[in-house]
């Protein structure tokens, strides 16, 4: 709850009301919200419900008189902290002065008073009183802040927890002879300045007896949102994949779920890049749909690089969106290498690893070096080219042909 500045308040407390009014009309023309009590007990009433900055208390009153008053109001907690005046008619004994300043008084005024210095006395305790109700007000704000921050902490923390289950569901890699026919290694590294999990994800798997899916992807934004819809987008087509086994047919039916969704990552409307490669094991006949992603290549088993040229729109943008198949063909010993742009932008100033830089390394390495070492070597030298720090999450997928379903065993 909120708090709430009370306002500053003068109790004047007389029994004789014309000493009253003659309080009343030197102080409410300065602005003083005044309340009035004709004796010791309505006083004490009226601190049972309010806050008051300073209290001018007669000292001569019938029944409970001013000193008694006041020393009933310094044993009540919520009353003890407020300075009391006392007003008297009565001589200046040290008697006197010696019992007010026992009994809590700040200050003594003798009647008739000097409306001047009265006003000047009661304004330093209003000033103060409010100086206090400010700082209370600002340490009540610095507390619901840090109130704020640790809630803001904690839904952070369980977020990243969550985004750090559903990540890795992203990011289980296949053992690498899972595939008869083919060899799968799969690499990830997240950003080293990112303190959100990002959205970039593979899968790996089976579209009927002879035929391998194998998928990159990448979905903007950070933390939870772009783990959920990584999920989203992973599993449905995944979906689409097994029920129409069409790839471009399968592609464009998810681009058309996520075009219709409401799903924003911070505020700015998601979108998701992916390549999609599709290979027969049994012949090696490739499919390749790009969704956006940063074209596959081929790596040869001879270390020669060709680049597939597959292009179309990012997911979630365009509902009207066609996606077309590349067709290519892979040998015993050639590679197919996929990747999200977190390689390629690997940055050292303004200066982007790039695409060809992707290329050059991957080139020279025949079906001799071990896929393993291949994928090693490109996330390296991105890393290095970085200066040791990605600056953005990075992810590849690499798989050789290395024999048709039908030879794996047999002599060669």
């Amino acid at each position: 709850m909120m708090y709430e500045r009370a306002r500053a308040k003068v109790l004047l407390v007389d029994d004789r009301p014309e000493n009253l009014i003659a309080l009343e009309a030197m102080l409410e023309p300065e602005g003083f919200q005044i309340v009035k009590a004709n004796s010791g007990t309505e006083a004490l009433k009226h601190l049972l419900t309010d806050d008051f900055s300073v209290i001018l208390l007669d000292v001569q009153m019938p029944g409970m008189d001013g000193f008694e008053t006041a020393s009933m109001i310094k044993q009540r907690e919520r009353s003890r902290h407020i300075p009391i005046i006392f007003i008297t008619a009565l001589s200046f004994e040290d008697r006197h002065v010696f019992q007010g300043y026992s009994v809590g008084a700040v200050d003594y005024m003798a009647k008739p008073l000097n409306p001047d210095i009265l006003i000047s006395k009661v304004r330093v305790f209003v000033e103060l009183f409010e100086k206090n109700e400010e700082v209370l007000e600002q340490a009540d704000l610095l507390r619901r802040q840090q109130l704020r921050e640790a809630e803001l902490h904690s839904e952070y923390m369980r977020d990243r927890r969550i985004a750090e289950v559903l990540q890795k569901a992203m990011l289980m890699s296949p053992p690498q002879d899972q595939y008869p026919g083919v060899q799968v290694v799969t690499r990830y590294e997240a950003a080293s300045n990112e303190a959100n999990l990002g959205g970039d994800f593979f899968d790996v798997f089976k579209i009927g007896p002879q035929k391998l899916a194998l998928v990159v992807g990448d979905v903007s934004g950070k933390g939870l949102q772009a783990a959920a819809r990584t999920a989203e987008v992973k599993f449905t087509l995944r979906a689409f994949l097994k029920h129409s086994r069409n790839p471009a047919q399968s592609l464009q039916q998810v681009n058309a779920i996520l075009c219709s969704s409401d799903t924003d990552v911070d505020g700015i409307a998601a979108f998701t890049c992916v390549t999609l490669v599709v290979l027969n094991l049994q012949t090696g006949a490739v499919e390749v749909i790009s969704g956006g992603m940063e074209p596959p290549f081929v790596l040869d088993a001879e270390g020669n690089v060709r680049v597939l040229e597959a292009k179309g729109f990012p997911l979630g943008v365009q509902a009207e969106a066609a996606y077309s198949v590349l067709k290519t063909k892979l040998r015993i010993g050639d590679t197919i290498v996929a990747f999200t742009d977190g390689v390629t932008e690997a940055r050292k100033g303004y200066d982007l690893f790039g695409y060809d830089r992707v290329g050059a390394v991957a080139a020279g390495n025949p079906a001799s070096v071990p896929l393993d070492e291949v994928g090693d070597q490109l996330l390296c030298a991105a890393r290095e080219f970085a200066g040791g720090k990605l600056q953005d999450d990075a992810c590849l997928l690499l798989a050789r042909r290395v024999a048709a379903p039908k030879d794996v065993g047999s002599p060669r």
